[in-house]
């Protein structure tokens, strides 16, 4: 009588993604359950995180690195120098510090400020709405 074989199923190799908001925005001291500590968020990234966050950003996000990136893979010399320079916060100046040292992808910037046209036209409309329902 032949035997039945079972293939393993194969796992994915990220497998981190109850982190996957700490990777984006930074562990939250405020969120329900344990907070990681940064080898834990460090460990989730370097297996498999960085490619499931960063493509999630690259679609998303143009001019957006999250903050895992920032932390773990950013050189502290470009820390340094954007500190220097008047931009060294990635909340404020996001696309400025990728372009000055050269980790924007290409055509990115024309994203962005498509994306932030997009945005300001939102926040303009949202405005207008909310003037004419108070009116």
């Amino acid at each position: 009588m032949p035997t039945t074989r079972r293939l393993k199923s194969r796992r994915r190799p990220y497998r981190g993604e109850h982190h996957y908001y700490d990777l984006l925005w930074g562990p939250c001291d405020d969120c329900p359950g344990p907070t990681p500590t940064v080898e834990t968020l460090r460990d989730v990234w370097e297996h498999g995180g960085r490619e499931y966050v960063m493509r999630w950003a690259e679609t998303w996000r143009p001019g957006f690195r999250p903050w895992a990136w920032w932390e773990f893979d950013f050189p502290d010399e470009y820390k340094r120098a954007a500190e220097r320079k008047g931009i060294a916060s990635p909340d404020r100046f996001p696309m400025e510090i990728l372009e000055a040292f050269g980790f924007a992808r290409e055509g990115e910037r024309a994203a962005y400020d498509r994306a932030q046209a997009e945005r300001a036209e939102f926040d303009r409309r949202a405005e207008r709405n909310d003037a004419r329902a108070r009116a």
